[in-house]
């Protein structure tokens, strides 16, 4: 039903926020205990990341739509906890300069929103061939999170720009 349909699609908001209040609370005590900007700031967004990444490939193979909800969530729960060791990360590197390096954080993912649309659409033809099966893109929006996981190898929160 409608009320149901609905309690299910805020599950990922909800977990996303959770998720990165979180998140906040993981990194700042993993600074304060560790004193390791990078098991704080990377560590976090690897794992994290990577968690999301295969929540989220999991769900392609659940079986109802309550199943798929709750594995999304806790992707989305998992791609909210990096987000303040991102945040953390930029003014760590940035420095005097935080502003610019924020401002080219934001222009890659604002990229990504450019460039999704126009390969989801060329997907349409292909999605309606197979009955409605988006595996597809749940397949790319895995592969964001194992990207996002992997590009936190080349970060190094203890040098500034």
């Amino acid at each position: 039903n409608k009320a149901q349909a609905g309690m299910l699609n805020s599950l990922p908001l909800v977990a996303v926020v959770v998720g990165s209040l979180s998140g906040g609370v993981i990194v700042d005590w993993l600074m304060m205990t560790t004193g390791s900007r990078s098991l704080s700031r990377k560590g976090i967004a690897i794992v994290a990341l990577t968690l999301s990444g295969s929540l989220t490939l999991a769900s392609a193979w659940t079986s109802s739509a309550t199943q798929f909800s709750v594995i999304i969530a806790f992707g989305a729960l998992f791609s909210g906890i990096p987000k303040p060791a991102m945040w953390a990360a930029t003014i760590d590197i940035g420095g005097r300069h935080t502003a610019v390096v924020m401002g080219a954080v934001n222009m890659a993912g604002c990229l990504a929103g450019v460039i999704l649309p126009i390969l989801l659409g060329s997907w349409f033809s292909q999605i309606r061939d197979t009955g409605g099966d988006w595996n597809l893109v749940i397949y790319l929006h895995a592969a964001f999170y194992f990207v996002g996981a992997l590009s936190w190898l080349a970060v190094n929160p203890n040098r500034q720009v």
